[in-house]
């Protein structure tokens, strides 16, 4: 709703959007991606909209996407290079967050997220997001150091 609003004002000019992202793990290291309508995977995550936390905002997209509740996170590391800005003339700063711990039962809400699965880092789907692999793979490599 937000940035349709904020794309109603300004138009196709260069947006910059936070965009808080959650890296959710299994028991056996695999990662939580999500499907979107669009057909492509990523992680986790939405907008940060105005007077929200990037916490509460990445807590309230999982009750919107995912139908969990998400209670402790930690922070991982913000991603902002020129690889995070698109062909939609949008720039993102990925702030990510971790975790493995949630409550309640994944529902996908089938509006934004119509499927999801777990994935080993090196066996992502083909549709997966350019810069959702950049923040994996940084994600893989600071796991194993």
């Amino acid at each position: 709703m937000y940035i349709k609003e904020l794309r109603d004002r300004t138009g196709d000019l260069p947006l910059i959007l936070v965009r808080p992202t959650l890296i959710l793990t299994n028991n056996e290291g695999e990662i939580l991606l999500v499907r979107h309508n669009d057909d492509s995977w990523g992680l986790p995550g939405g907008l940060l909209e105005p007077g929200e936390s990037v916490e509460d905002a990445l807590r309230r997209e999982m009750v919107e996407e995912l139908n969990i509740i998400i209670k402790d996170m930690d922070f991982f590391h913000i991603f902002s290079d020129a690889r995070f800005y698109i062909k939609s003339r949008t720039h993102y700063v990925a702030i990510t967050y971790t975790t493995n711990k949630y409550e309640g039962t994944i529902q996908p809400d089938r509006n934004e997220v119509i499927e999801y699965g777990y994935f080993k880092p090196n066996k992502l789907p083909e549709k997966t997001m350019e810069m959702i692999k950049i923040i994996i793979k940084e994600f893989t490599d600071t796991e194993q150091n």
